[in-house]
């Protein structure tokens, strides 16, 4: 048999193998979804189950939620759903209906704690520390809200049942919001911590 013989036989062998690949995959002998004890598909406990409309937080650990949208969706469902303590360290934040918000979070007996960015949040920092006047800095303090900065270049949140990572702060003009609800014990508490860390 000559090199295009050769070359023919293993293109034809290869497409054979592709096809009974795709085959056995279709009939579920290669990779079968994964079932529970009645037969019906699940996902597994390690997958990021995707659920943009879930307004209150799932009884299960270990989901993470991921929004895209221009509401602010993630925060606000991480809001409401912060019963004893949130903790939050924003680059920025210049809007003041987030800032009452967390004010009105306080005035519930919720240990409410802010943190700013110091270099989206104040200006001349060479002698002393002052908020620029779209900060809600100085509002916070002023209403009795821990508020503390220092050096920050990501969004973060913690309360008692997960962490919420995002992309942007309130008020930001960009059109899309990006945010991750994790539910993990381990991961909340290192969260905590390095949010204690950075506000002391």
């Amino acid at each position: 048999m000559n090199k295009k013989g050769w070359v023919g036989f293993l293109v034809f062998f290869l497409f054979i193998a592709v096809m009974v690949a795709v085959w056995l995959f279709y009939k579920g002998y290669i990779f079968p979804p994964v079932t529970d004890d009645n037969g019906n598909q699940t996902i597994l406990d390690n997958e990021t189950d995707i659920c943009p409309q879930c307004q209150d937080f799932p009884d299960i650990d270990k989901v993470a939620y991921y929004f895209d949208n221009q509401t602010y969706k993630g925060l606000n469902v991480f809001i409401d759903n912060s019963d004893k303590f949130i903790y939050c360290a924003f680059t920025k934040l210049e809007d003041r209906t987030y800032a009452s918000q967390f004010l009105a979070l306080k005035n519930t007996d919720k240990d409410v704690k802010i943190h700013f960015g110091v270099d989206e949040t104040m200006k001349d920092c060479e002698i002393s520390c002052v908020p620029k006047l779209e900060s809600q800095y100085n509002y916070l303090l002023g209403e009795g809200v821990p508020v503390s900065y220092s050096r920050l270049n990501f969004n973060f949140c913690v309360n008692e049942k997960a962490i919420y990572l995002f992309s942007l702060s309130p008020g930001d003009i960009n059109k899309n919001d990006y945010g991750l609800i994790i539910f993990n014990p381990q991961l909340k508490l290192i969260y905590q911590d390095y949010f204690e860390d950075i506000s002391d």
